[in-house]
């Protein structure tokens, strides 16, 4: 149950990391009028030169993100009887407040990218 907890948090932190950066880069282009159309010619160039060089990270591969939630679902499934017993009740309350906490930022921002 820890490993899922764990990857469910890794996923989400990293989601809710890249999420905060394009916020403040939008908040920056907006207080900063001047400073619009540089940042778009930026993004462009970064764009182009990041499709060649390829990911930087391995949450930003749609089919590495794919596996991990095959896998959290597989632990999830065969191990569901053994966490619902009241030993285990806080574990599993702290795996649940992770899938809830992270599900809709997880969804919109793989959704999106």
């Amino acid at each position: 149950m820890n490993l899922m907890t764990e990857l469910i948090s890794h996923i989400g932190g990293y989601v809710a990391d890249q999420q905060n950066k394009e916020e403040e880069e939008n908040t920056s282009v907006v207080a900063n009028q001047s400073g619009k159309r540089s940042k778009q010619r930026k993004s462009n160039v970064s764009t182009n030169s990041s499709s060649s060089e390829g990911k930087q990270c391995l949450f930003d591969d749609p089919i590495i993100v794919v596996g991990i939630f095959d896998v959290v679902t597989i632990l999830w499934v065969l191990h569901d009887a053994e966490m619902r017993l009241p030993e285990n009740k806080p574990k599993y309350e702290t795996f649940l407040s992770h899938v809830v906490h992270y599900a809709q930022n997880l969804i919109s921002y793989y959704k999106v990218n």
